[in-house]
């Protein structure tokens, strides 16, 4: 067994005491959580504040945000603080976020650190906890800037390569390998994949396959 799946869509968050026993089995078994993206019954939808979205490309956007509040559930609830040896990793929930929530939650610590119990900065448990796929990957129009912020969120400690094949949206890795930091091309592209689920380190190469490392 490589991994627990889970819902990021049902409620209370992932900090609440309810979900301990799934966190508990999950490090007894050294077994990996993944948050895989998904869409809940309609009344189990998070609602916005300014109430529903109009269009289904609506409510793709807000999936980064429903795993943007999981991930501050983890962290300021104290979860891997309870479960040490917890790995989580979101499923095609985009990662570009990523890295101004750091910015964020680690602003908010040093401001109010006397009243956060947590015992280090939530960019620190972020990388040492939580791996996100890298698709669907999004850039900017310039793409020098994609891999700058690459190198500014470490990605080498958070990010598994995925390419969401056949599906019309899948990357293509031999893009993905050109704009990586050259030193993060081989943790990102398949040593991440290894640790966090305990994969060999070697398998036969099929009949047609191109290396593209």
């Amino acid at each position: 067994m490589a991994q627990v799946l889970i819902k990021a869509e049902p409620r209370p968050s992932w900090g609440h005491p309810m979900y301990n026993p799934i966190w508990a089995a999950a490090t007894k078994h050294d077994i990996t959580v993944s948050c895989h993206l998904s869409r809940s019954n309609y009344e189990m939808l998070p609602t916005p504040p300014v109430g529903f979205p109009s269009y289904n490309h609506d409510f793709m956007v807000t999936y980064s945000l429903l795993a943007a509040n999981q991930v501050m559930s983890l962290i300021f609830d104290g979860v891997f603080d309870r479960f040490p040896t917890l790995r989580i990793v979101f499923v095609e929930h985009a990662f570009t976020w990523i890295l101004p929530l750091m910015w964020r939650m680690d602003a908010i610590y040093a401001a109010r650190k006397s009243r956060v119990d947590i015992k280090r900065k939530p960019s620190e448990y972020v990388k040492e906890h939580i791996k996100f796929t890298t698709q669907p990957l999004d850039y900017p129009e310039d793409k020098t800037e994609l891999t700058r912020a690459l190198e500014w969120m470490e990605c080498e400690k958070i990010l598994l390569f995925s390419s969401d094949y056949p599906h019309w949206t899948f990357d293509d890795p031999r893009w993905l390998v050109k704009h990586l930091p050259k030193a993060a091309r081989d943790a990102v592209m398949y040593k991440n994949g290894i640790a966090t689920y305990h994969l060999p380190e070697s398998v036969p190469v099929l009949e047609g396959q191109t290396r593209v490392l």
